[in-house]
């Protein structure tokens, strides 16, 4: 199995991922033979029946036979793709990966590496797949070994050796009738391309070993790539996100073919697929638009892309509301940008005898000049370019009628400014929970 002396898996538990096909049950068995400690995972879609639930029952049985914990997850992933806008393939891709992740957070430290049982057919079906699509670099990369935490260990086998491997040691396996139909374009490759090929066997091996090849002169260029990566992108630790611009000045930092080849790698490394890294690093996707990846989300912005592995929010609150002078309402704007402030807000004495209240913005929130003039809040956002990302975030205080106060760090409404007439004021603390 290809990299087994650099992955350390004797030492540390691995994640396998077992569908119930000849690929997954080869790697679980080879697992077992070679005494590596592991746990098996199972998806479970749902989308062929009594035939889905066969598998699950193989995979369980193959897991009480080698010992070993299995987690099975049911999902149906036509909701995601439908909320989503995504292929039924990507949307079970992520219900797969997310299943993966889940496990290893509930058990922190356990499952080193998740390892999958692509094999050697399916990376040069995935050269053709990419050469389809007009990605030369992605094609001959080929399926990394590695990427990240996921590993392939069976990417030096064909298809035709595992299923062998399985025939010679009489090992059970189920067939998914899917992969027969020409529906996706990835199986018109498998059974209309690759075996019209001469001869087949070696033709996969060569080009596994091409492919190690490139990504080995990908990782030889990284250290210097990487100086250039953390120039350019702004990484911020503490709330886990990244900004990748689109351009720095009048400097396209990505024209240079191995700063967007290494770019493509970082972002594969985030859990992106190369689909969705096409489009990220072309910046096709319109201002406001999203990308979900396995580990981010990716959101459009004006002047590139903003990736959360978490979305900050709206934590809630409370609001304290307390009488003031207009020289303390002096002093503290010497202190403080009025509109910057994200924690305090002072307003005039309009607010006297309302029942103010703090959440995040509402449908049909507005603001409400002198003249009686409404502006909805939605608007002011645009008006002001605030990122769809960030307009949830905002704490807005508003009156029992829907009307804005003022969103706090961003605007006060003309009604509630304070002038030299005002003898005395409201200042309103907003209190974090």
């Amino acid at each position: 199995m290809a990299n087994l002396w650099n992955w350390n898996l004797n030492r540390c538990e691995t994640l396998l991922a077992v569908s119930g096909g000849a690929d997954s049950v080869v790697l679980a068995r080879f697992f077992k033979q070679l005494n590596y400690p592991f746990a098996i995972a199972h998806v479970n879609y749902g989308l062929r029946g009594d035939d889905s639930r066969a598998d699950q029952r193989l995979v369980e049985e193959l897991a009480r036979e080698l010992g070993v914990d299995c987690f099975v997850h049911s999902s149906s992933p036509e909701a995601l793709a439908m909320s989503q806008g995504i292929s039924l393939q990507m949307s079970a891709r992520h219900t797969r990966y997310a299943f993966f992740e889940k496990i290893r957070s509930e058990f922190p430290g356990r499952f080193a590496k998740i390892a999958t049982a692509h094999h050697g057919n399916d990376n040069l079906e995935h050269f053709f797949l990419y050469v389809y699509r007009g990605n030369q670099r992605v094609a001959w990369r080929g399926i990394p070994a590695e990427n990240g935490d996921i590993i392939r260990p069976l990417l030096g086998y064909s298809k035709e050796q595992i299923y062998a491997i399985a025939v010679e040691n009489g090992w059970q396996w189920r067939e998914d009738g899917s992969n027969q139909k020409p529906t996706y374009l990835r199986n018109k490759i498998r059974h209309w391309i690759i075996p019209g090929l001469q001869g087949g066997l070696d033709f996969v091996k060569e080009f596994y070993e091409l492919s190690l090849q490139q990504q080995q002169l990908l990782a030889d260029s990284k250290p210097k790539l990487l100086l250039e990566w953390e120039r350019w992108v702004e990484t911020d630790k503490e709330n886990d996100s990244l900004w990748i611009p689109e351009k720095v000045g009048n400097f396209n930092w990505l024209e240079e073919v191995k700063m967007k080849n290494f770019a493509t790698d970082q972002l594969l490394s985030l859990g992106f697929t190369a689909d969705q890294i096409d489009k990220m690093l072309g910046f096709t996707v319109q201002t406001g638009g999203k990308i979900l990846g396995r580990k981010y989300t990716a959101y459009r912005t004006r002047t590139g892309w903003k990736l959360f592995r978490k979305l900050p929010k709206f934590l809630g609150g409370k609001l304290e509301i307390t009488r003031a002078s207009y020289q303390e309402f002096l002093l503290w704007k010497s202190e403080n940008t009025m509109e910057k402030s994200c924690n305090t807000v002072f307003v005039s004495q309009w607010v006297q005898d309302m029942n103010l209240k703090v959440g995040s913005r509402k449908t049909g929130d507005f603001f409400l000049a002198e003249s009686g003039k409404k502006t909805l809040l939605s608007d002011v956002f645009i008006d002001l370019k605030i990122e769809n990302y960030l307009k949830d975030i905002y704490p807005v205080i508003t009156n029992d009628m829907g009307e804005v106060i003022a969103v706090l760090g961003l605007k006060i409404g003309e009604k509630y400014r304070i002038t030299q007439k005002d003898s005395s004021c409201f200042r309103l603390d907003f209190i974090q929970n």
